[in-house]
Order: structure tokens, then sequence, then C-alpha cells
């Protein structure tokens, strides 16, 4: 998806980019590329790393192809972007399925693998309680759709942009805070509690009534 191209709620990524500024971004993504993968992992699948015998636990939810990688023996998680010791990691919506309840059931995953002792996250320190962690994320997130779905009953039918106004601080207002209001849109959608439909391209939202 080009640098402010359309999201999958409608609206420019970037509206508010200077254009010098959109084409560096536009010019960097077609300068450099992720790596080709030397070798493809499944859930599940063995890998050695470091001297350790790893084992792949595909956790999708910030990323749809997110892993981690456990060390049974040495009671050792890599969590990655998945279980972050003091912030809460960011949920991407997706056009696609229900990232949100995907990340919610790859977190309890985690904190079922036995004999974890301490957890290397992608940002912060090392931490050693990972199922308490967990469950203070698991508490976050519904706490968010709470707020997010008196939000959209307070308001009335909105787009993705204003109902991420109710939620998140002006500071962190963006495509960040898009992103994962619509995440949590879309799981209180399938559970029947928001609906949505199309206005020229942008999702609208609102509570859905009760029967």
């Amino acid at each position: 998806m080009p640098w402010g191209g359309p999201t999958a709620w409608g609206g420019s990524q970037h509206p508010d980019l200077p254009m010098k500024q959109r084409f560096r971004m536009r010019a960097q993504r077609l300068l450099f590329s992720p790596p080709d993968p030397t070798r493809r992992v499944r859930h599940g699948s063995p890998l050695t790393l470091g001297g350790r015998e790893w084992q792949v636990v595909h956790t999708p939810g910030h990323t749809l192809d997110h892993l981690c990688l456990w060390d049974a023996d040495g009671g050792v998680l890599l969590s990655g972007d998945h279980v972050l010791p003091t912030i809460t990691p960011h949920v991407a919506g997706s056009a696609v399925g229900d990232s949100l309840r995907s990340y919610l059931a790859t977190l309890d995953l985690v904190a079922h693998l036995p004999n974890v002792k301490l957890g290397l996250p992608a940002h912060g320190h090392p931490f050693t309680d990972v199922p308490g962690r967990v469950e203070a994320i698991k508490e976050h997130h519904a706490e968010r759709m709470e707020t997010l779905h008196l939000a959209s009953v307070a308001v009335g039918a909105a787009s993705v942009e204003r109902l991420s106004h109710e939620v998140f601080p002006e500071r962190h207002w963006g495509v960040m805070a898009e992103s994962e209001t619509f995440a949590h849109l879309e799981h209180l959608r399938r559970d029947g509690l928001t609906e949505r439909w199309d206005d020229n391209g942008v999702m609208i939202y609102r509570s859905a009534p009760v029967s």
C-alpha cells in the first residue's frame, strides 16, 4: 500500500504530511525492501539459533506474520512485539479477519507455554511474569472495547477517525490510532455490538440496535 494511499477503513494514511515528505517516504519504499527469507517456518517448527533449540510460535495480531520463539529447555520466550513489559503492543486493523481476536487468542497461547521463566521483548527490558503481563494486556483491551462501545453509543454513526479521537489522546491521533480503533470496532462488529456500512469509501460504524 503506497504512503498516502487509502486505508482499509477509508481515508488517507498520512493526510497531513507535506508533499516533499510523502515523496521521500514513497522513495524509501521503492529503494529498500525486506530481505527474502532464507528459510520459511511455520507454527511449531524447530529452529536452532545462538546455540539454543527454539520452537516457532505463530502469534498474529501486531502483524499477520508475527512470530515468537520459545526455548522450552531454557525457559526463555523471545516475545518480540507480541508481549511487551510496560506498553501494550499495537494491534493492526486488517481488512481480512479479526486481528484483535487472533491477538487475544495467541496471548493465551503464550501465557500457557510451560516453563517460561523469562520474556525477551522487542521493546523494553527483560521481564519474568509472562502470564501476568498477558492478563494485564487482555484487561487493557477489554477496557478499550468498553470505552469504544460507549463512545459509539454517545457519538452515533461515525468514521474510524472520529471514533479514534474518543479513545486516544490528541497527541496520538493519526493512522496508528485509527488502525487500532478499526481492529477493535471490527471485533465488536463480529460480536454483534456494532454495525458498519460504506459511505463513499469511508467505513461508518455505530452501536448495533438492541434486539
